[in-house]
């Protein structure tokens, strides 16, 4: 009875533990999630599904980033949260398999040996908080219109980019400092998608030189281009926009803001402040004293003029 009671317990045993080992073999309840690791990856397995988590001890001593796409036969979605934030010995080119959907909060944060393109593949939907915030990538930045979600700081302090900022017709807001102190240059168009530009969005992000905020946002929040002092020339504001935060476009150099709405959208403090080359803002004709009795766009009433 007893060598019976012995056999049963190795069994459940082995059951209990079987594909949890480093090899990821498989594993009979796919709504379990099951750790395990190659040579230089971390991961975990769950229905059928593979989110990367780190690097194993002797992948923390390689300088080059392999993310393969499927690992034990099951595809590779997600790099976890965390997953190689602070690696500073990872360099050159960062290639993400066209199997992952979801890059998590602060995965790569400051990777700061990254360099080259940064090639979002058409499988992402998703970028998390942080996720590259303070890499060092050199060459440019590919978003894909599969992406829906870019979180706050995704992008930001990624100053060494290059090339012009492209973003997907698929995300509706730009969170806050979602691309706060960039490296690009020439035209930022923000898509008809977004409807709100949330607080220092592209704070600090001084090589933008001309902006176009398409007809759609709604709100454009405190400090959303303050310090773009690369942004000149003329400044539309279409009628969709409702509001505009405080310091919004702080230090920027547009000499014309062009007014579309017959209502005054309501004005921060200091939106226009510093703006040294600023000699008018332009409105609806027949608003003219509407704006310059409105708060906030009242202390603008000396340059405000119709069209």
């Amino acid at each position: 009875m007893k060598k019976f009671l012995l056999i049963v317990l190795f069994c459940i045993f082995v059951l209990s533990c079987g594909g949890s080992g480093g090899g990821g073999g498989g594993n009979g309840n796919n709504d379990a999630e099951i750790s395990g690791s190659t040579e230089f990856l971390k991961y975990t397995i769950a229905n059928n599904r593979v989110t990367i988590t780190g690097l194993t001890e002797k992948g923390k001593l390689e300088s080059t980033l392999v993310l393969p796409s499927s690992i034990a036969s099951c595809p590779v979605t997600n790099i976890g949260n965390n997953a190689f934030s602070f690696c500073y010995n990872l360099t050159g080119e960062l290639v993400i398999p066209n199997s992952v959907i979801s890059i998590g909060n602060n995965a790569f944060e400051n990777c700061s040996g990254f360099t080259g393109d940064l090639i979002i593949p058409s499988s992402v939907t998703r970028i998390g908080n942080t996720a590259f915030f303070g890499c060092g990538f050199t060459g440019t930045l590919t978003i894909p219109n599969s992406v829906t979600s870019i979180g706050e700081n995704a992008f930001g302090a990624c100053d060494d980019f290059t090339g012009t900022l492209v973003l997907p017709n698929s995300i509706t807001s730009i969170e806050n400092y979602a691309f706060s102190g960039v490296g690009f240059t020439g035209t930022l168009t923000i898509p008809n998608s977004v409807t709100s530009i949330d607080y220092g969005a592209f704070c600090g992000s001084s090589g933008f030189s001309s902006l176009v905020i398409s007809d759609g946002v709604t709100v454009i929040g405190d400090f959303a281009f303050s310090q773009c002092n690369g942004l000149s020339g003329t400044l539309l504001i279409p009628s969709s926009v409702t509001s505009i935060g405080s310091n919004a476009f702080y230090n920027c150099n547009f000499d014309t803001v062009m007014v579309t709405r017959t209502t005054p959208p309501s004005l921060g403090i200091n939106a226009f402040d510093n703006c040294a080359s600023l000699i008018s803002i332009k409105v609806p004709p027949a608003c003219g004293d509407i704006y310059k009795s409105a708060e906030g766009w009242s202390a603008h009433s000396g340059i405000i003029s119709e069209y």
